[in-house]
């Protein structure tokens, strides 16, 4: 289903008549006051800086709804046109959104912050706004229930390079991954797939945190057996499917980086996208949850 962008173009005009509101939004959006016409009816306004928004990089209409999301969180009609936006524009992203939730479901209520790490180094490398967008309809009901302050805590600390996997971590994450592929799909030979997910397994148990001499022949044969994983007959879900092989492929390019010395990626575009999902669904704290300060509102720009 293709997003009706008229819908969301007169949400904003809804939600956002006045000049002094729509320059607010526009801005913390990521755009430049001069962009704004004065003259113009809010419905002329919003349709001008829709199609603006569309053709350039500092401000995409990703950020005008995660903004707009900021000030009427939990806002259906909002994060419906996000969740038809991936389903046009990037339909992999759904079902590698799904393979997350899953992950983070499995490690809930702990959500150990390791094999959350582990797990969101399953996820593609993506600007914050095309992750927010990702995330965002399938991690939602999570964000606006029970886990919501564990996982605000967890998504703050990967915003801050704030939780350093080991190689261990990563591989019990893959783990994770390999065990719960059954309940994302179903793949035709239950027996072909136990076999080759165990001796997948079975290598992961040997990756030690020491011996990083020894991590590149074993990623080698970890990844031979991932390709005959992946090569195996689907008999329902292969999307969801081949997104949890490529997580844990991904996974293993970041034992790859370690093995060579190198850094592993950094997860802060993902951390960032979540505590946002923060403030999409909730806005402001429940009742009975202390204060910390002032809040502020998070922006794409650190310089707003």
């Amino acid at each position: 289903m293709a997003p009706d962008e008229s819908k969301v173009i007169g949400k904003l005009a809804e939600y956002y008549p006045g000049a002094t509101s729509t320059r607010s939004l526009w801005i913390w959006a990521g755009g430049l006051r001069e962009a704004i016409h004065y003259n113009r009816s809010p419905q002329e306004q919003w349709a001008a800086l829709w199609e603006l928004a569309s053709e350039e990089s500092r401000v995409t209409p990703i950020t005008l709804v995660r903004e707009a999301l900021f000030d009427h969180p939990g806002d259906d009609e909002l994060f419906s046109f996000l969740g038809d936006l991936v389903k046009d524009h990037f339909p992999v992203w759904k079902e590698t959104a799904e393979v997350f939730r899953a992950q983070l479901k499995k490690l809930a209520p702990d959500l150990d912050a390791p094999l959350v790490a582990a797990a969101a180094r399953s996820l593609p490398d993506l600007p914050e706004d095309q992750t927010f967008a990702m995330i965002g309809g399938t991690l939602r009901d999570l964000f606006s229930g029970e886990l919501r302050q564990k996982l605000e805590t967890r998504f703050t600390q990967l915003s801050q390079d704030g939780i350093n996997p080991t190689p261990s971590d990563i591989a019990k994450g893959a783990q994770l991954l390999l065990r719960i592929i059954p309940e994302l799909s179903v793949p035709e030979d239950m027996k072909a797939f136990g076999t080759a997910a165990g001796e997948i397994a079975a290598l992961l148990k040997t990756v030690s945190d020491t011996a990083t001499d020894s991590l590149v022949p074993l990623i080698d044969q970890i990844a031979e057996k991932l390709i005959m994983l992946q090569d195996l007959p689907v008999a329902s879900d292969k999307t969801r499917f081949d997104a949890a092989v490529s997580g844990i492929q991904r996974q293993l390019d970041g034992l790859r980086k370690t093995a060579a010395g190198e850094p592993i990626p950094s997860v802060r575009a993902i951390g960032r996208a979540g505590v946002h999902l923060v403030w999409a669904t909730i806005g402001q704290l429940p009742e009975g949850e202390a204060e910390t300060g002032e809040e502020e509102k998070p922006s794409v720009n650190g310089d707003q």
